[in-house]
């Protein structure tokens, strides 16, 4: 942290353009930070709705010696496909949640652009 490695003196003597730049980077950087810990947010949402999903659609057997499928489907078919439907709009929607948010990040941020997909 160079900044308090300075004088008392040099800081007060400081041009105003110095002091700004000194916070403004300090500003942006905590909103970088925000915009990534945003992103990262809505990624980690969308995999507990894969998961979600991913629970709902195997329709494997529940073990190898009785070929009984014992999900939702069989129980609650309206329920199942009702669960499905929200299940991929929340998706679709997480997804442009995603992408919106990274289209921010590139646009106030352009020097430090990276693909956090």
């Amino acid at each position: 942290m160079a900044n308090e490695k300075q004088s008392l003196l040099s800081k007060m003597t400081g041009s105003n353009a110095e002091v700004l730049a000194g916070r403004a980077g300090i500003v942006n950087e905590q909103a970088r930070l925000a915009q990534v810990r945003l992103i990262d947010k809505h990624k980690g949402e969308l995999n507990i709705l894969k998961l979600r999903f991913n629970d709902l659609t195997d329709l494997a057997p529940t073990n190898s010696t009785a070929l009984k499928i014992e999900t939702k489907l069989t129980t609650d078919p309206d329920g199942w496909v009702a669960e499905i439907h929200e299940l991929q709009l929340a998706m679709a929607l997480k997804e442009d949640d995603i992408a919106i948010a990274q289209a921010t990040y590139d646009e106030w941020f352009p020097s430090e652009t990276i693909t956090l997909s």
